[in-house]
């Protein structure tokens, strides 16, 4: 699976190039607002995803984040289960296209691996890791990085995330060393870290990469009724969070990439945003009025570099319960950040 996100930027953009080499970065342009990313997860083989590329570039988007799916049984699995041609669930050639797709489009690209459990018992995920022989885990887990930063080297990615959400691997600290070691040996773009938005000031591997990432999933609406939740508290809950995320990047002298921010269409959005799956009825306009009230406080600290929206996939609408902001009010918050182009510090 590969996950489409949009994603906004302070950063330099691709402008689309039909003679562009394939794995060559096309010239930059402006690229704050909105972007979008791909994802592989329709079922049938050799899908082409330029469609979904192309429309969330006309809402604005510069860059996108392609989410690689990796799968394991379980939590306590020694490896990866391998993919069609290679580590991840994604063929290569879908993943190569999509990328290439991205670039012809003008935009900037990001890799970004997550492990999927086949078997969860109640409380699993990949945040709670213990594999039964960690030498072997790392060993499967190591190459299938590997296999991703060569082949993202490969087609001009600009930047490739070591892992995503792993707080019980994390503190391993000789083995994310020297993976990275081996990673900067094949990959010369940047590096970064989705550590989870509850762990990332503890997260002991900034010093390895060359950005805080956090998976920013804070319950902004937590303890509030949602039909009483109003953009001005959303927004001085963010303004907070936005503050640490910003004392933790300066700490280590670098910048902070937010490599998720999204908000299912539901009325328990503010309250457990990384939970979809909870009972509500779908809150369009709820959705819509956290990500903008997040996004317009983000936008104002110039150390946090990029925010990545959670995700462009799916087939949308007002009754879709998913993140997805396409054919939704939230999609019309996009769109407009494309435009607005607030001046950040301010």
């Amino acid at each position: 699976m590969l996950t489409l996100l949009l994603v906004w930027s302070q950063g330099a953009a691709r402008t689309a190039d039909a003679s562009t080499p394939h794995g060559a970065p096309a010239p930059a342009t402006d690229s704050r607002g909105p972007g979008v990313a791909l994802g592989l997860d329709f079922v049938d083989a050799g899908r082409s995803y330029v469609s979904l590329l192309w429309e969330a570039a006309s809402h604005g988007a510069t860059a996108v984040s392609l989410v690689v799916e990796l799968r394991q049984t379980d939590v306590h699995a020694a490896a990866l289960i391998p993919g069609p041609d290679g580590p991840i669930t994604a063929r290569s050639g879908d993943l190569r296209r999509a990328i290439r797709d991205a670039h012809a489009l003008g935009l900037e690209t990001m890799l970004l691996p997550i492990i999927q459990l086949d078997a969860r018992s109640e409380g699993d995920w990949r945040g709670v890791l213990a594999p039964a022989t960690p030498e072997a885990w790392w060993a499967s887990y190591g190459a299938a990085l590997l296999w991703i930063a060569e082949l993202a080297e490969e087609e001009g990615v600009s930047m490739l995330s070591i892992g995503s959400e792993l707080a019980s691997m994390e503190d391993d600290i000789a083995a994310w060393a020297g993976l990275v070691g081996r990673i900067r040996g094949v990959y010369g773009g940047r590096l970064t870290y989705s550590s989870n938005w509850d762990r990332f000031a503890q997260t002991p591997l900034w010093g390895l990469v060359d950005a805080v990432g956090v998976s920013a999933y804070f319950e902004v609406g937590r303890g509030v009724a949602p039909g009483a939740l109003t953009a001005s508290h959303v927004m001085r809950q963010w303004s907070q969070h936005a503050r640490d995320i910003v004392g933790v990047a300066r700490g280590w002298g670098v910048p902070a990439v937010v490599t998720e921010l999204g908000f299912p269409n539901g009325e328990t959005a503010g309250a457990a945003p990384w939970d979809y799956q909870r009972p509500a009825g779908p809150a369009p306009m709820l959705q819509a009025m956290l990500l903008g009230a997040a996004m317009s406080v983000l936008a104002r600290h110039p150390e946090i570099e990029r925010v990545y929206v959670w995700n462009w996939f799916g087939d949308g609408g007002v009754v879709d319960r998913g993140y997805s902001p396409r054919q939704k009010p939230a999609g019309v918050v996009l769109r407009r950040a494309s435009t607005d182009s607030p001046e950040r510090g301010q």
